[in-house]
């Protein structure tokens, strides 16, 4: 089947409903008798819909810059699922029932951070995003912006699937050195076109692509040409940043397996191999940035997906590993985590947080915004995560009046959905059995013997002899920062109400804040 729109509001809303089976649909431009394909997608279609349609949610295409133009949408679908498509110059309403300071999508999948940059007092956020669907499929950027890193605005989704695939991680930077003949501020993207994955892009192979901004990241513009080739059938992930020292711009990229290389260009659309890698047991979404120490010493770090990270040097022309493998997080719940560019001074990272789809309209999260230290500890390099300062400045303190009942006990329950609980906490060093709380009525344990922390029923090594510890309880994600930021642990709870129950005795003192 196929419907015709002419276009005279900025969003066309198609609806969707998890659960079924996906069809294939392609949206056309129709002008002069001729039609020209501008998307295809593959979305969750209820066949057997004969009465109202009764989606759980709206996909939203801007259609802003096509109007006055006659669009058509094909594909197998039943009339009501066309009767029920809309158009309109309002976003879709969201359910206000998620986390209040970690980033999630009004609706659909989400899964890595790509293109993420600071410009002109704004952070944006893109990400890999499907917005027909809470299951991946579809890869497209989202994007969001925020002026503290805690609360965040979602835009227009800033780029879709098309003939060269669909459109996998990236990375994003500030134009300051006036390159591709754009004006210095502003922003270009690299991605990778993911051949292949689309029924637009079949036999096609991943590249490497720029796109480009010139309305400070709203509307991205896609250039044709790659600028890196296939050098392996799905290698991607490119990061780039400028390398002072060697004055040039830096590529780092995924090949295949636990194989990356580094490439090196002066003017971002030729880029020269300068370096393979191999970090065994490693996989994808690398990062390479530079951080200095208390001392003021410089090391670089290389980075990859599952947060294992290797301390080194680099020259711009190669890295020299150490030799050392640290772990940034003492689970698997926060993936391809990605730095900022322009945060002159700051290293600071985001990453995906695997939050699964509970019956709400939205899949996946941003984690904390950290920034990025380290120190050097029995000779080995230590990555140091610390939550970004707005976390602190918007944090009201709990009179601790108010929290502690007639058993001594510690006991706080956030009535607003929206309020994350920020909860500062030193061990009693007296205290021999396992630290306990309850968290959102789930059990919590750390064991500074064995140093396993547990969120029931998963167990990890968090780390041994801590003598604090730090939550942030958000909804239905609980991140633990041990000892400043030594040891990180991010968790899935099984309730979003927010509260805590703890015995006081086993802490020497105990901090409770809220923050909006």
């Amino acid at each position: 089947m196929e419907k015709k729109f002419m276009v005279s509001q900025g969003y066309l809303h198609i609806p969707v409903k998890p659960g079924y089976d996906k069809n294939v649909f392609e949206l056309y431009i129709e002008e002069n008798n001729q039609e020209t394909k501008i998307m295809d997608f593959r979305m969750p279609v209820d066949m057997g819909n004969y009465g109202d349609y009764g989606q759980a949610f709206f996909a939203e295409i801007p259609v802003k810059e096509l109007l006055g133009k006659c669009i058509v949408l094909k594909g197998e679908a039943p009339e009501s699922f066309f009767e029920a498509i809309k158009m309109s110059d309002e976003v879709a309403d969201t359910d206000s029932n998620r986390p209040g300071i970690h980033f999630t999508p009004k609706t659909g999948w989400m899964n890595d951070p790509n293109g993420l940059v600071y410009h002109d007092g704004i952070y944006h956020g893109y990400f890999q995003y499907n917005p027909w669907d809470v299951n991946w499929d579809n890869m497209s950027w989202g994007h969001a912006v925020s002026k503290d890193l805690l609360h965040w605005e979602q835009c227009d989704t800033a780029m879709f699937p098309d003939g060269d695939g669909t459109i996998f991680s990236g990375s994003g930077i500030v134009n300051e050195r006036g390159m591709m003949g754009l004006p210095k501020d502003a922003l270009i993207y690299f991605y990778t076109a993911a051949g292949n994955t689309n029924a637009w892009s079949e036999g096609k192979e991943f590249t490497q692509k720029i796109a480009y901004s010139t309305d400070g990241g709203r509307t991205l513009h896609k250039v044709e040409e790659p600028v890196v080739d296939t050098i392996f059938y799905d290698n991607r992930d490119p990061k780039v940043f400028w390398h002072e020292e060697s004055q040039a711009y830096i590529m780092v990229l995924w090949l295949r397996g636990a194989h990356y290389a580094i490439f090196r260009s002066n003017n971002l659309t030729d880029w020269v191999e300068s370096q393979r890698l191999e970090f065994p047991d490693t996989w994808e979404c690398p990062d390479l940035f530079c951080l200095k120490n208390e001392q003021g010493e410089k090391c670089w770090f290389f980075w990859t997906a599952d947060g294992y990270y290797f301390a080194g040097d680099f020259d711009g022309y190669t890295f020299r590993s150490y030799g050392e493998r640290g772990k940034a997080y003492a689970t698997k719940f926060a993936y391809a985590a990605q730095t900022f560019s322009g945060t002159a001074g700051e290293v600071i990272s985001v990453p995906w947080l695997r939050l699964p789809n509970d019956g709400r309209n939205f899949t996946g999260a941003f984690g904390m915004p950290v920034n990025f230290s380290y120190v050097v500890e029995n000779g080995k390099h230590q990555l140091i995560q610390w939550p970004v300062k707005a976390l602190f400045s918007q944090s009201v303190p709990v009179k601790a009046q108010s929290i502690i009942d007639e058993n001594g006990k510690i006991v706080y329950n956030e009535n607003d959905k929206q309020t994350a609980l920020l909860v500062k906490m030193k061990f009693n060093p007296e205290y021999k059995n396992e630290y306990c709380w309850m968290v959102n009525h789930t059990r919590v344990t750390y064991s500074a013997a064995s140093g396993m922390v547990m969120v029931e029923p998963d167990k990890f090594l968090a780390g041994y002899d801590f003598s604090e510890v730090m939550m942030v309880i958000d909804d239905k994600i609980l991140e633990m920062y041990f000892d400043e930021g030594r040891s990180v642990a991010v968790f899935p709870l099984h309730q979003s109400e927010v509260s805590i129950c703890m015995d006081s005795a086993q802490f020497d003192s105990v901090e409770v804040y809220t923050v909006r």
